[in-house]
């Protein structure tokens, strides 16, 4: 599977998203749901990673926030199986058999926005010339002036800086 073409990838790219597509419509109207859940797990992790296939071919990190869009779906879905959180009391409560669970129906239309989105994207302009890097997040770091810190019991710091046992105090 090394040898995969742009055109592979895209073909199974939107032949998984049209697979996911149905699979969420039969999610939220049957009865048994394990296989087809299965299933749609399946067709989830082909779709993320072709993302990173797409990402990776096309010098093109625009891909990959797609590629973390479908993981959370896929998260979620496993979520709404085992019923819906009410906010207020926080108990699950499951979809009555044979009542169309919202949340995948939801997520049937999302999916296929992100099929017409992929479209666009494979096909767009991009206007620059080279790689597309994502772009990075912000760094949770702390920068600026040193912070005292309390240290524990039986720790101390040293003149250089490091914070270490008393028993190694020399």
């Amino acid at each position: 599977m090394g040898d995969l073409t742009e055109a592979e990838i895209f073909d199974r790219m939107s032949d998984s998203l049209n697979k996911a597509i149905r699979l969420c419509r039969r999610l939220s109207t049957e009865t048994m749901k394990g296989f087809v859940y299965d299933d749609l797990r399946k067709e989830l992790k082909l779709i993320e990673g072709c993302c990173r296939q797409a990402a990776f071919w096309r010098s093109d990190g625009r891909w990959l926030p797609l590629g973390l869009r479908i993981a959370q779906c896929h998260d979620l879905a496993g979520e709404w199986l085992r019923g819906v959180k009410d906010p207020a009391t926080g108990q699950r409560h499951k979809i009555p058999p044979g009542e169309q669970h919202p949340l995948f129906v939801m997520l049937a239309d999302k999916l296929q926005e992100m099929l017409d989105g992929v479209e666009k994207l494979k096909t767009r302009r991009t206007g620059t010339l080279g790689p597309i890097y994502a772009k990075p997040r912000e760094s949770g770091r702390r920068t600026g002036a040193p912070v005292a810190v309390a240290l524990p019991p039986g720790m101390m710091r040293r003149r250089s800086g490091l914070i270490a046992p008393t028993e190694m105090a020399s």
